[in-house]
């Protein structure tokens, strides 16, 4: 299984509906790796949408990572499950997920990565590495931490927060 080239993460939609419209739109466009993120959502709607998101992935050749919920990736059969600074340990996941779907992590900070990576995780996500309307009057982590990341650690490092086409050349030259 291909990693990550092009990572979509959702945000939370009322219509289900219209979140796999423009996720499909997104798979059409490029996108290969679609992770449904939704903070407040319980399992049970993580697990609906999940399973209307997993056709819509499958038809496009593409995957579909769980945000922070281990049961409900395992549940669907999904290929990923992505975990955040506050969610399960990441040996633990990766004990748990037991090769069945693979291990993300988003990180802040180099310790951060070299301990996600100690711990298994199969790839990670840092940044934010420009300004975000996501992270207001948060300072981003920028290039230079980025390229250190991607330098120090042997896994499929994501880039996220304020990425546009203006700044895209710089941050693949990262790595």
């Amino acid at each position: 299984m291909p990693l990550h080239q092009l990572h979509l993460v959702t945000e939370p939609r009322r219509d289900a509906s219209e979140l796999v419209r423009l996720v499909g739109l997104a798979l059409d466009g490029g996108v290969n790796w679609v992770q449904l993120r939704n903070k407040s959502a319980s399992a049970a709607s993580m697990y609906a949408e999940g399973a209307q998101l997993l056709a819509e992935t499958r038809r496009h050749n593409a995957y579909l990572a769980i945000n922070d919920r281990l049961d409900v990736a395992q549940a669907l059969h999904a290929d990923g499950v992505h975990l955040a600074g506050q969610s399960l340990p990441v040996d633990a996941a990766v004990s748990l997920a037991a090769g069945r779907v693979i291990v993300g992590r988003s990180v802040h900070g180099l310790t951060e990565a070299i301990r996600a990576a100690k711990e298994g995780a199969d790839y990670l996500t840092f940044g934010h590495v420009f300004p975000t309307t996501s992270h207001p009057g948060l300072p981003p982590h920028g290039l230079t931490e980025l390229a250190e990341i991607v330098h120090a650690i042997d896994l499929p490092v994501l880039a996220i927060g304020g990425i546009t086409v203006d700044n895209l050349d710089s941050v693949l030259e990262t790595g």
